[in-house]
């Protein structure tokens, strides 16, 4: 296969290091097309503006003039903007790592989905058991709901394929 020349597809701004290229190809294509989209279509959905103060263009243009040095030291990054946080952010903040947000799952599966999930997942005639153990999965929903094991990504997936499954039964879902 061949390979991009990333760096070739803009003009030098002034990219003399590989990693700094690297930096900016990054924010172009992955900040834009994934993180900034997923962030708006997730706010507008429940009617919310959000903002990216990051993002601020005077501020994204003083972090591409900062050297390299005091943007990673060792294998860590964000070393600047660490030493400035350390200044007013309580250190389990600035010194946790990197984490997205993600659903509460879990907490679902024992609350408000508890029901639907249960009467789906343990019906006699849930399709998913063609795949899985019925009194494994049985066994897996009551551990999960009496918080004695987290079953979240197991459930969550047969609660997923189980539905999927009855769409492709009743002509809901279309193949192709």
């Amino acid at each position: 296969p061949a390979t991009i020349d990333l760096g070739a597809l803009w003009p030098d701004p002034g990219d003399h290091d590989p990693l700094s290229r690297v930096f900016r190809t990054s924010g172009d294509l992955v900040l834009a097309d994934r993180f900034l989209m997923k962030t708006d279509l997730s706010a507008m959905s429940v009617g919310l503006e959000s903002r990216s103060p990051f993002l601020d263009i005077r501020l994204a243009r003083f972090a591409a003039s900062v050297p390299l040095s005091l943007k990673i030291r060792g294998r860590r990054g964000k070393f600047l903007l660490r030493k400035l946080a350390a200044r007013s952010v309580p250190a389990n903040v600035w010194r946790r790592p990197k984490m997205g947000f993600s659903m509460p799952i879990a907490a679902w599966l024992r609350d408000e989905l508890r029901t639907m999930a249960g009467d789906l997942l343990l019906d006699p005639n849930a399709k998913v058991t063609h795949y899985l153990r019925p009194e494994y999965l049985a066994r897996c929903f009551d551990e999960h709901v009496a918080k004695t094991a987290d079953h979240r990504h197991l459930l969550w997936s047969a609660l997923v394929l189980e539905l999927w499954l009855r769409g492709i039964d009743s002509g809901g879902a279309q193949s192709g």
